[in-house]
């Protein structure tokens, strides 16, 4: 299954710690500074900017689906080989029991289309005039 390490560029620290037993892929961000009207933490909003980027690229390269971690995780237990749903939480703040330190989601392909329609992209939310009050995203940090 592809994937996607969300990491701060600057982060290479954790990119070097990082050992997963499967094959993965970075997916550098730079750091947000602001957007104007969040009162949101600007790491839960970058984490969700990066949930959105892998799902991005997991639809564009046709996959059926993808894993998505933060560059803290660890793995505690062994990745199911089948998911219970279509999106599943692996680990974060949902206290998965496979991963810990980071959010850790498994998407798939039949999830991609509406994710992508209900969570903003930061040009959105940078344009919006109350961005804090878009429901897509409180929708996503409750989760």
């Amino acid at each position: 299954m592809k994937t996607y390490v969300i990491s701060l560029r600057k982060r290479s620290d954790r990119r070097k710690q990082l050992s997963l037993p499967f094959d993965y892929e970075f997916l550098l961000q730079d750091r947000l500074t602001g957007v104007a009207g969040i009162g949101w933490s600007l790491a839960n909003l970058g984490c969700m900017l990066g949930h959105r980027q892998a799902i991005e690229l997991a639809k564009k390269q046709k996959l059926e689906e993808v894993l998505v971690l933060e560059d803290d995780a660890r793995l505690v237990a062994e990745i199911p080989k089948e998911m219970p749903s279509p999106i599943t939480f692996l680990g974060g703040d949902n206290q998965g029991t496979h991963i810990i330190g980071s959010h850790a989601v498994y998407y798939h392909s039949s999830t991609f289309q509406t994710i992508l329609e209900q969570l903003p992209t930061l040009t959105q939310l940078q344009a919006s005039e109350h961005p804090y009050m878009l429901d897509p995203y409180d929708v996503w940090l409750s989760k």
